[in-house]
């Protein structure tokens, strides 16, 4: 297999190529998905029931966008979700034991997440709270330098390449509009048909229901850091909602909030472990059955956008980009209409992966094999 996929060119053009790229690519991102599911587990198993945590963790892999955005392609959400969370969990940690690497540790951690997507740099702010509340200038001395040591890299790219601090992100800026338009976007974000967050997963509602637990008791732990990140997420939709293509392109969902998921994670975590300690009786029979609905159609959504998205093509049938009125259409859904029209087959797939490890013959580069592939 190794010999075949050697005799494989270095070639963006060649299909054999592109096709061993794609299987690497749709791995890779697999994996960084489980990651940070991983992640979030050991996160709330610091902060609730193990047992609420592992189930949280599982609704955070197969009822969210984690697993129909980040887990299918490289996205840059894949690596935002896991840098995001590995940064919680740190902060989480360090508060156990002040620890200065872990302090190092975060510093690196927080310069990958801001060159990753800058537009994630608002979710910095709970972690950059946390640092100046330690009121030393060795704690925040140390964070900023290994900040600054994982930054310099995409610093002197960008420089040297865009001219500009944030490279090709920068040019994006003429793409925000200040209009009243934001309200409407805002709300679309959150329940659109067809990109709304709470339409896509709906058992995220219940996120809200942990962030309001934690605003009532002053004695959870980690109260501010997450209070504070609560109020980044909701900064971070403002700013999309600002943004002309609010919407995300063509994509399955509101992907341009994949990012914030594991934060909503452990809040829905944190409701989830409040609802199991108080509500009783026939309240919790009713909540159960309200949680059951909405965890069942968000599974559903995301089995749709990993096995049934792009079939139906309702990004380009009309366009979206030039018929946006589509995205409050309830009666034409991206949902539906990409389920009605079918599954995704994987036989072309895999075809052609048996292809190149068998047939080696086949492999030549030239004009009769690229017009068979």
């Amino acid at each position: 297999m190794l010999e075949v996929l050697n005799s494989i060119p270095i070639d963006l053009i060649n299909p054999q190529f592109e096709l061993i790229v794609n299987i690497w690519e749709k791995l890779s991102a697999s994996i960084l998905a489980s990651a940070t599911v991983i992640i979030v587990f050991m996160i709330l198993r610091e902060i609730i029931d193990k047992y609420i945590a592992l189930t949280c963790s599982l609704i955070f892999a197969l009822a969210t966008a984690n697993w129909t955005i980040s887990s299918q392609t490289l996205w840059q959400h894949g690596l935002s979700e896991f840098l995001l969370a590995l940064a919680i969990y740190l902060v989480i940690k360090s508060y156990e034991n002040n620890n200065i690497k872990t302090i190092m540790y975060l510093g690196l951690v927080s310069g990958l997440f801001l060159f990753n997507r800058p537009p994630d740099a608002i979710l910095l702010l709970p972690i950059l709270y946390y640092i100046v509340s330690f009121k030393s200038f060795k704690v925040i001395a140390n964070y900023l330098s290994f900040l600054m040591l994982a930054a310099l890299p995409f610093i002197v790219y960008n420089y040297y390449f865009f001219n500009s601090l944030f490279g090709g992100y920068s040019r994006n800026l003429g793409l925000f509009i200040l209009s009243s338009q934001f309200i409407f976007n805002y709300i679309g974000l959150l329940i659109s048909p067809n990109r709304g967050l709470l339409i896509y997963s709906p058992i995220l509602l219940f996120s809200l229901y942990g962030y309001y637990i934690l605003i009532k008791n002053k004695n959870y732990s980690h109260r501010t850091f997450f209070l504070i990140m609560g109020i980044s997420i909701a900064m971070m939709m403002l700013m999309y909602s600002l943004f002309h293509t609010w919407y995300g392109g063509y994509c399955f969902g509101p992907r341009f909030l994949t990012d914030i998921l594991p934060a909503l994670a452990i809040f829905l975590g944190i409701s989830l472990d409040g609802l199991q300690h108080n509500v009783k009786g026939s309240a919790l029979i009713l909540v159960v059955s309200l949680i059951s609905l909405c965890l069942a159609w968000s599974i559903f959504v995301q089995l749709v956008g990993a096995f049934y998205y792009p079939n139906g093509s309702w990004d380009s049938d009309p366009d979206i980009d030039t018929h946006r009125e589509r995205l409050w259409d309830w009666k034409d859904t991206q949902i539906m209409r990409s389920f009605h029209a079918g599954f995704v087959s994987p036989v072309n797939f895999i075809n052609k992966f048996i292809f190149i490890i068998n047939d080696k013959k086949k492999l030549r580069i030239d004009a009769s094999v690229d017009s068979t592939v």
